[in-house]
């Protein structure tokens, strides 16, 4: 219990901390009250039960001097008032701390789903190559919410209706220890047996949960982000059944734990009904006479009414902890032990003045055997434009990547005019850099919103917009076809755009904070030939304003580029430009062959540039 303690305030920063031990203090207030309001029956029922006991008894001497009552009745009147405004009170105290826990609660809620995404988008990009998105967001969306609302609703749960039940059983014993103690070892023990007896059960099922919880998120997120494909290929039912597994598996997992959590409420109520039936017969055997039983039997009956569900709320919470434990591991695990591996704060880098490259750059992918990279040196002038190319896997797109400072080599590093930047620099140099990639990332919002991406509205400059939407020569069919121009929403993923539409988009957004370095990762390649074409025509005008670094698919998009730069199997073998390419490397040679076969010409046959 004191380890489960210890991970779960490893989540709070010290104000909440503080705020919990404020909800501690409230709790325990409520508790005192609790206890003293059932306390307050017994001098009640005394009085009602025997009127001469008010002479015989030290407390109601006192209340009797103090309230200097005209009669018994006067007197028993003014009990019952008391009696009764403490019971408000205590209510109102409940109820201040049940808005003060849940407050606390779903406060938690938002600080700690914003921490986790927080701590995610700060993480290095190994990281996100390695981790499912749908995971990560099934974390943030659900499984945070899991934790505060059964797992830390559980715990102050458990400790409010803990305290109030001691402080109720020891103010039982001391009216009538053994009484106190029998009836407490019968309901308690009972209550610990089930608890334990389901123990392995509950853990199963808790394992179950969020296992299942996770593959349903998977499954949903792939099945809305592939629609275009599931419906030509008519795969509704193969992912509603990919679904339906994992969806059944958690609802039965809940359904589950939710009767074993509730089933011992029934058995305690008859138990508790039973005792209260004994407990009257014990005190007419004790008392003999009922008069004297009615104030014991009532305390017990009237703590019992407070008691019982006290413990049933326990042992629901205790359920609720254990069910819901793996949440607690998790989020640790993302929100403490993640933090150690954040990228380190960027700092500004000037934009390079003569170039910037790749010097003894080798890397490896974690968990990978062969070097992806092997000894890559790279160097590319401003204002020049280079390309790579090279088979699929060749190394390419991860060359790009340690260019954009996303990939840290393991070994060698990235140079700006011949210095060699630090891990922090390297997070600084991304600001001169743009990047369009294949598949362009388009949010549900309006043309300005994607291209001015991540600003809200009142940051947009309109001016950037245009002048990027311009260069990337979409400007005319935002202003002449789109209902709304800038303002016209481009529906999710831009499903209401066309192909080459999307691209320019994206070479408008990489375009909108004018980067001295554009960086095409085979932006075209998913674009027919006309398409392809005018695109690149576009890209072209920007060469010798921008340093371009294009990744091509198909080699005739790059027949003009400065130099162009060979990969095979992880390293670069050769580099020049085409024709010089051409005449010396085998390898380029042979793609180029393959490329115009491909096209439908012979092997010889040299495109039209």
């Amino acid at each position: 219990m004191l380890t489960v303690l210890k991970e779960t305030l490893s989540l709070f920063d010290r104000a909440e901390k503080l705020e919990l031990a404020l909800v501690f203090v409230i709790v325990l207030t409520v508790a005192t009250l609790e206890v003293v309001g059932i306390a307050s029956i017994l001098p009640f029922l005394t009085v009602v039960s025997n009127p001469e006991m008010i002479h015989e008894q030290y407390v109601l001497r006192y209340l009797w001097g103090l309230l200097e009552p005209s009669d018994h009745n006067s007197f028993l009147f003014t009990l019952g008032l008391i009696v009764f405004g403490l019971i408000i009170l205590t209510n109102l105290f409940n109820a201040v701390s049940h808005w003060l826990i849940q407050r606390f609660i779903w406060l938690r809620h938002h600080s700690l789903s914003t921490r986790l995404l927080d701590r995610y988008i700060r993480q290095r990009w190994e990281f996100f190559l390695n981790r499912n998105t749908s995971e990560l967001s099934t974390n943030i969306l659900s499984e945070v919410q899991q934790f505060v609302g059964q797992f830390l609703m559980a715990g102050i749960q458990l400790l409010a209706q803990g305290l109030a039940g001691v402080l109720i059983v020891g103010l039982l014993v001391a009216i009538d220890p053994t009484l106190a103690v029998i009836v407490s070892a019968v309901v308690g023990g009972t209550y610990m047996l089930i608890f334990v007896a389901v123990r392995a059960t509950q853990i199963k099922l808790g394992h179950i949960r969020t296992s299942s919880n996770t593959a349903r998120y998977r499954h949903a997120t792939e099945a809305m982000s592939g629609m275009k494909d599931l419906k030509i290929l008519g795969l509704e039912e193969a992912f509603l059944r990919k679904y339906e597994g994992p969806s059944y598996r958690y609802s039965m997992a809940q359904a589950k734990n939710a009767v074993i959590a509730i089933t011992p409420r029934y058995f305690l109520e008859v138990l508790g009904f039973g005792a209260v039936m004994l407990i009257l017969l014990y005190e007419l055997r004790q008392q003999g006479t009922a008069s004297n039983a009615i104030p014991v039997v009532g305390v017990y009956a009237f703590a019992g009414f407070r008691l019982l569900p006290k413990m049933q709320q326990m042992f629901y919470s205790g359920s609720s902890m254990r069910f819901t434990a793996e949440t607690l591991s998790g989020l640790k695990r993302d929100l403490v032990e993640l933090q150690r591996s954040e990228e380190p704060a960027p700092v500004h880098v000037s934009a390079p003045i003569e170039s910037f490259g790749l010097r003894n750059v080798t890397f490896n992918y974690p968990e990978m055997g062969e070097p992806t990279l092997k000894n890559v040196n790279i160097e590319i002038a401003t204002l020049s434009s280079v390309a790579l190319v090279g088979p699929t896997g060749s190394g390419k797109t991860t060359t790009v990547d340690l260019l954009l400072g996303l990939l840290e080599p393991t070994s060698g590093g990235l140079v700006l005019d011949g210095n060699l930047l630090s891990a922090s620099e390297r997070i600084g140099w991304r600001s001169h850099c743009g990047y369009v990639p294949q598949q362009i990332y388009l949010t549900d919002d309006t043309i300005a919103g994607n291209i001015a991406f991540g600003e809200s509205a009142d940051e947009w400059s309109m001016e950037r917009i245009k002048k990027a939407a311009q260069i990337a020569q979409i400007d005319e069919f935002i202003e002449q076809e789109l209902p709304e121009g800038y303002l016209t929403v481009v529906g999710e993923r831009g499903v209401r755009l066309s192909g080459g539409q999307r691209q320019r988009l994206g070479i408008a957004r990489a375009l909108y904070n004018d980067p001295e370095i554009l960086v095409f990762d085979e932006a075209t390649s998913a674009l027919d030939n006309t398409t392809e074409r005018a695109i690149m025509d576009a890209i072209e005008q920007l060469a010798g304003t921008k340093t371009l670094v294009v990744i091509a698919h198909r080699l005739e998009t790059v027949r003009k580029c400065d130099i162009i730069f060979v990969f095979e199997k992880g390293e670069l073998i050769d580099s020049g430009c085409w024709d010089e390419l051409l005449s010396n490397c085998d390898v380029f040679r042979s793609m180029v062959s393959e490329d115009s076969m491909g096209k439908g010409r012979k092997p010889n046959q040299t495109a039209t540039p």
